[in-house]
C-alpha cells in the first residue's frame, strides 16, 4: 500500500493523541481525555475527579488561609488558576480561586472561599472539564452553573460569566459543539438579568476553534492568550 493511502489514518490518530494530552489537573499537569478504545481493547478507567487530587486539596487549604477582603474573585479551573490576575490588573484586589481540573459541580461546593473575601464581583469561567474530560451532558453542566450564579447573586455579588473557551482543532468536534451549546444557554440566562455575559471566543477563537497563536496544547493559554483575555474583560473589570 502506498504511503499516501495511509496518511489520512495516520493524521487522524495523531489528532486523537494530541487531544488526549490536553486537559489539565493543574496548569502544569494534564488529565487524560482518553481516545475511544479499540475493538477488543480493555476499557480505560475514567479520569480521577479533581477533588481527589493533592493539588486540589492544597489549593483549597490555601484559600482557607487567604480570606483577606478582595474586590474581585476569579473563579474557575486551570485556565483561571494559570492567570496572574493581580499583575494583569494592578491596583485591583483580586483573589484567584482557580483550581486545575475542577468542574462546575466542584466550584459550586467551594463558594465559601469565594464569598469569604466579600467580593463585589466574581468572574466565572467553567465547564470545559465537565464536557471534555467527564463527558457530562450540557443540561447537567448548565444546572450546576446556574446554582453557582444563584448562590453568588443571592449574596449580592455581581456575577460576570465568561464564555467557556472553545478548544483547538485537536479536540473532537463534539467538544466544541457542546461548548457552544453551553455558552448559548449561559448567554440567554444572563440576558434575563442575573449575570453579565462576556464572550471571549470572538477574540480567542474567531474561526470557531481556539486560535493556535494563543495556545500550545489546543486548550491552555500562553502569554498572548492571557493578554487577549485581559483585554476582553478590562471594560467590565473597570466598571
Amino acid at each position: 500500500m502506498k504511503l499516501s493511502a495511509l496518511l489520512p489514518g495516520m493524521m487522524a490518530a495523531i489528532g486523537v493523541l494530541a487531544a488526549a494530552s490536553a486537559l489539565a489537573q493543574s496548569p502544569s499537569q494534564s488529565p487524560s481525555q482518553a481516545p475511544s478504545p479499540l475493538p477488543n481493547a480493555p476499557q480505560q478507567h475514567a479520569p480521577p475527579l479533581a477533588v481527589t487530587t493533592p493539588h486540589y486539596a492544597e489549593r483549597k487549604a490555601g484559600f482557607v488561609q487567604d480570606m483577606a477582603r478582595r474586590d474581585v474573585v476569579m473563579l474557575g479551573d486551570s485556565l483561571t488558576e494559570g492567570g496572574d490576575w493581580t499583575s494583569f490588573f494592578p491596583g485591583k484586589a483580586i483573589a484567584n480561586r482557580g483550581i486545575g481540573g475542577d468542574t462546575t459541580e466542584g466550584m459550586g461546593q467551594r463558594l465559601d472561599s469565594v464569598l469569604g473575601v466579600s467580593p463585589r464581583k466574581v468572574f466565572v469561567m467553567a465547564g470545559i472539564n465537565d464536557i471534555a474530560t467527564f463527558k457530562k451532558p450540557v443540561t447537567e453542566v448548565f444546572e450546576h452553573y446556574k446554582r453557582i450564579i444563584d448562590t453568588l447573586t443571592r449574596a449580592k455579588v455581581q456575577v460576570i460569566v465568561q464564555s467557556t473557551l472553545l478548544t483547538g482543532p485537536a479536540f473532537p468536534p463534539a467538544v466544541n459543539a457542546a461548548v457552544k451549546d453551553l455558552n448559548g444557554r449561559l448567554h440567554a440566562l444572563c440576558a434575563r438579568g442575573p449575570c453579565v455575559y462576556v464572550n471571549l471566543n470572538p477574540v480567542l477563537a474567531p474561526t470557531g476553534t481556539l486560535d493556535l497563536r494563543y495556545t500550545s496544547d489546543h486548550l491552555h493559554l500562553n502569554a498572548a492568550g492571557y493578554q487577549a483575555w485581559v483585554q476582553a474583560i478590562t471594560p467590565t473589570m473597570q466598571r
